[in-house]
């Protein structure tokens, strides 16, 4: 616990990138100016001692400094993605240990250390022949500077090497020259499951040895876990989490020879990472760590008859990243359900031309015709749609890239509703929507002045986020205002006819409102501007990547009243009423009574993708305890936001046979039945109907676009339910 520490407040110095590259480049124009004026020369010396001691002194610096950049690039290289990084690390760290090796100076540990993160950067790059010749030379010293823990590290890794080169009955042997524990477990698991894929051995036998091993390591990681939650705090935490996950999940490479590991497994992840940024110290941690002892017969007993449980995996295996699913029905064992290697899905190519991929990233409507309008992409999920036949409810849980794919919209023909989940462990504690009042937002004045600290915030309150501001002023200097916004959010609060909801419009929505009034509300309505400034990216990797969050959380938000002031004067902004939160505060915020949380904002469910997630609002909200959400998945037109919203509240409010002109109800709705009919409403709309007989259902022509405005896919497919 104490290396891990360590370790997280070293990755959290070299996460606040922007303070790195002064403090490196005042360091670099501090050497130089003392060269320039010779006060680090042989000039200085009084003798040959003293020149050859200041010598020691200027390259001792230099090195240090030298290190510090490779540590950096090393942190961009593998944590943030940054391209060229790797490249630039592997110089600075060259040039060090040459140094070393040339002067006798007195950081002889260093070079063990460097040559450790050599071989990890390039076991991630694909080089294992140059890895595995760095990971040696540190198995092999005898050093007194290397520490046992430290050789058996390397010696672990020199055996992943091998197994990637081939050489699996080498790898097998250096891992039984290690000591027994829980890493050696599953990497031995590891090379089996490489060697079977490789060599096409009697998988009968092998993969049943590897999942007993990972079995082993999963347990090992469940009573870890308990401690890590207990007696770390939320940073501490997630370094712990990225050092463990692309372990803990590579066991997914079992595919059907153990589904019911990788469902265990989803559930343990998932739950995992919904803690990482709990508050342990008001929140009861017994509680917590319950939920990441639960497994899938647990899910099972909280399913219907008629109900399925799907768990989507995106995993690497032979070298190619895929995507599968593993389901769960009332009886029965969990299955496994194959889908396509990631790359096939992403570059699956559309009617005009474009690319799944880019067709995701794309705002323009044309492209999101041709996605949802695309047999060959439903043919992709044949195996998915095939095992919900006979369901009456579908339950999902995305993984990697199908966060961002409403794969509940790419078939109309289903007989089964989807249900879009952040696990499917939430099966096991549903609660109703609460009957607390409603906190609705809209009309926002972004022109509004400068705003001040609220008297009343708790005194912990987290900072602000100045990276997220920094993030957003390099692609804009002015928010524009909302058309629609002030009458959508003004609709629904009439709609509700509550007299304890709160209405925030203009300049009363501010950052700081928000904060004050969010934790006491059963329902927050917030239409706004949301920005994400990212690219699609999803990975896997077989060593701890030294990665910190907050980069990634900071690069989108939802923007409040006055957050023009601030891109103005940013220097003078309050940090916690600058009019920007960042999903990286959002995560810190308490939203446990929050039943509902609607995002009508541009690309607010939107973010890194990661095997964890999206990095953007829906992953801040996730941490912050809220139960449901409706999100965005990109821009969409304010007009046919506010027409969906103002039916999805009055779906909430007069049931399933409520109908606008006769005020007529039935029984009470579920969030996903009220949804689901508020999105059906927007595609059959229509301003303008030709006659008295004219049946907006009957009559639906979802082609003309004149008549249904708002039938076409890029406005009915844009938002989406993540339910509990």
């Amino acid at each position: 616990m104490t290396l891990l520490r360590g370790q997280t407040e070293y990755q959290n110095l070299l996460a606040n990138y922007p303070r790195v590259e002064a403090l490196l480049s005042q360091a670099d124009s501090l050497l130089a100016a003392r060269r320039a004026f010779g006060i680090y020369t042989n000039s200085n010396a009084k003798s040959a001692r003293d020149s050859l001691r200041i010598h020691r002194e200027i390259l001792k610096i230099e090195t240090n400094f030298l290190k510090l950049r490779g540590d950096y690039y090393y942190w961009l290289a593998l944590g943030a993605g940054e391209e060229s990084a790797a490249r630039k690390a592997d110089s600075c760290y060259s040039a060090c240990i040459l140094r070393y090796r040339l002067e006798p100076l007195p950081n002889p540990a260093d070079t063990f250390v460097i040559l450790n993160q050599l071989g990890q950067l390039h076991y991630s790059e694909g080089n294992y022949p140059l890895a595995l010749t760095y990971l040696r030379a540190v198995a092999a010293t005898r050093s007194s500077f290397v520490k046992p823990r430290e050789r058996q590290n390397a010696r672990m890794g020199v055996a992943m090497c091998q197994a990637r080169l081939g050489d699996f009955d080498a790898a097998l042997l250096t891992l039984d020259s290690c000591q027994d524990d829980k890493n050696v477990w599953r990497m031995r698991a590891k090379t089996l499951c490489l060697s079977n894929e490789a060599l096409a051995s009697d998988r009968n036998i092998v993969l049943p040895q590897a999942g007993a091993l990972y079995r082993n390591y999963v347990e090992a990681i469940r009573t870890e876990a308990d401690s890590v939650f207990r007696l770390l705090l939320s940073d501490e935490r997630e370094r712990w989490w990225v050092s463990i996950r692309p372990f803990i999940t590579d066991c997914w490479r079992l595919e059907d020879a153990d589904a019911a590991l990788l469902y265990d497994v989803a559930l343990l992840s998932k739950g995992i990472l919904l803690q990482l940024c709990r508050d342990m110290q008001t929140d009861d941690p017994a509680s917590r760590t319950r939920a990441l002892h639960l497994t899938w017969q647990d899910v099972q007993q909280s399913l219907g008859d008629r109900d399925l449980a799907v768990e989507w995996l995106e995993y690497e295996r032979g070298g190619v990243k895929r995507l599968g699913a593993v389901g769960l029905k009332k009886t029965g064992q969990p299955f496994f359900m194959p889908l396509c290697p990631t790359d096939t899905l992403l570059q699956l190519q559309l009617r005009n031309g474009r690319t799944v991929e880019q067709a995701i990233a794309s705002s323009f409507a044309r492209d999101k015709e041709m996605l949802y309008y695309n047999a060959d992409l439903r043919r992709l999920f044949h195996n998915f749609f095939r095992a919900g036949r006979g369901a009456r409810n579908v339950y999902f849980s995305p993984d990697g890239v199908l966060h961002l794919l409403g794969i509940e919209y790419l078939d109309d023909d289903v007989t089964f509703r989807l249900h879009r989940l952040t696990s499917t462990r939430q099966l096991i504690d549903i609660a109703p929507l609460a009957d607390r009042p409603a906190l609705i937002i809209g009309g926002i004045d972004y022109d509004a002045p400068m705003a001040t600290p609220v008297a009343g915030l708790p005194s912990d309150e987290p900072a602000g986020d100045s990276l997220a501001l920094r993030f957003l002023a390099e692609k804009t200097n002015h928010i524009t205002p909302l058309a629609h916004t002030l009458t959508e959010c003004e609709t629904v609060y009439n709609l509700r006819h509550r007299s304890d909801d709160r209405l925030l419009r203009r300049d009363e929505a501010s950052e700081q409102s928000f904060r004050l009034m969010s934790a006491d509300a059963g329902i927050i309505h917030l239409s706004t501007h949301g920005f994400f400034y990212g690219e699609l990216q999803s990975g896997n990797s077989d060593f701890p990547l030294p990665q910190q969050t907050d980069a990634a959380l900071s690069q989108s938000g939802l923007l409040f009243a006055g957050i023009n002031s601030s891109l103005a004067h940013p220097a003078e902004a309050c940090a916690t009423n600058d009019g920007l939160l960042s999903s990286r505060e959002i995560s810190t915020l308490h939203l446990d009574s929050v039943t509902l949380f609607v995002v009508c904002a541009c690309q607010g469910g939107l973010g890194k993708v990661t095997h964890d997630g999206v990095f953007g609002v829906q992953r801040g909200l996730k941490s912050a305890g809220v139960q449901a959400m409706v999100v965005s998945l990109w821009k969409v037109d304010d007009g046919a936001s506010a027409l969906f919203m103002s039916n999805l509240h009055r779906r909430l409010r007069e049931g399933v046979g409520s109908s606008a002109e006769s005020g007529s109800s039935s029984e009470p709705v579920s969030l996903a039945e009220a949804f689901s009919l508020a999105r059906n409403d927007l595609r059959h709309y229509s301003p303008e109907a030709p006659s008295d007989t004219f049946d907006p259902v009957a009559d639906f022509d979802p082609e003309d676009d004149e008549l249904f405005p708002y039938a076409a896919p890029y406005f009915s497919n844009a938002f989406i339910l993540i339910e509990r």
